[in-house]
Order: structure tokens, then C-alpha cells, then sequence
């Protein structure tokens, strides 16, 4: 109870003889593999894509006043969200983003079902969701479990 056993290992078993394990399968079977691999990350690089739900037009557009709005200051960008009542927080090139899609796309209402969030876009699914507000009165965060594949955009407003 409680000593070593004295019997090797299957490691070191595997090491003393230096003789490598062989491929299990046919070149066949490896190449069809290989194919099924190239297909799923294919399938996954158009899933997480950029371009998301965008039509190439809209994409196309949307890339050009990201290129065009890139050098803008954030104050600038922050203005024109505030004009259209979207949300202001983030990084510059979530705002550059954001203004970009909200010229070709329009400006998104508010929350139709809490009345009081803004929503939220994804490029990627092309879902609407509401995240909640903060409810002042009474010092707390409201959760809002909106959630919609397309709404109707606003037109958006130019200073």
C-alpha cells in the first residue's frame, strides 16, 4: 500500500521501441476530410463575414463612408448619433460603424416594446434587440427582452 509499482508505462513503452504509430484510412478517406474542412470553414467565413445580411450594395456603400468618415473627429460622429437619437458609447470605429450603416440603412426608432431602449443592430444575424434602459426614477436598470429580424429605419438626419 502506498509504494511505486514497478511496471513501465505505456509512454515509455511507446518511446523505447521509436517506431511511429501509421495513419488509420486510406489517402481517400484524408482527402475527403480535408474537403469537408475547407467546406465548413468556408460555410463559417461566410456566417461571420463583414458583410453579415447586407445586400453587396449596401456593403459596398457602407465601406465607402467608413473609408470616407475614418478621418472624422469623434466629437463630429457623436453629434450626428445624438441627432438621430442613437447610442453614443463606444469605440471611434464603432461610431464610424455605426454612422455609416445609419446613412445607408437609416437611423433606428426606439424600442417598441419597453418604449424607452434604443436598439441594437447585428450586421452578422440581421437581429433588432433591445438591451433595456436605465430606469432614473427608480435608480435601477430595466431589461427589455426585445428581439426582431427587420424593423422599419427612420430617415437619417444630416447637420
Amino acid at each position: 500500500a502506498g509504494g511505486k509499482a514497478t511496471g513501465g508505462t505505456a509512454s515509455s513503452e511507446l518511446k523505447s521501441t521509436g517506431t511511429k504509430r501509421k495513419a488509420s484510412g486510406s489517402a481517400a478517406d484524408a482527402a475527403s476530410k480535408k474537403q469537408a474542412k475547407a467546406e465548413a470553414a468556408e460555410k463559417m467565413a461566410r456566417l461571420t463575414s463583414p458583410k453579415g445580411v447586407l445586400s453587396a450594395k449596401d456593403h459596398k456603400r457602407v465601406r465607402a463612408l467608413e473609408a470616407e468618415l475614418a478621418a472624422t473627429t469623434a466629437a463630429k460622429l457623436h453629434a450626428e448619433l445624438e441627432l438621430n437619437h442613437q447610442v453614443r458609447s463606444g469605440k471611434k470605429d464603432e461610431l464610424v460603424q455605426r454612422v455609416a450603416e445609419g446613412r445607408v440603412l437609416g437611423a433606428l426608432p426606439k424600442c417598441p416594446r419597453c418604449e424607452m431602449g434604443r436598439i441594437h443592430w447585428s450586421r452578422i444575424g440581421g437581429w433588432h434587440s433591445c438591451p433595456g434602459y436605465y430606469d432614473k426614477d427608480l435608480g435601477i436598470a430595466k431589461r427589455c427582452y426585445f428581439r426582431a429580424q427587420s424593423m422599419k429605419r427612420k430617415k437619417w438626419k444630416l447637420k
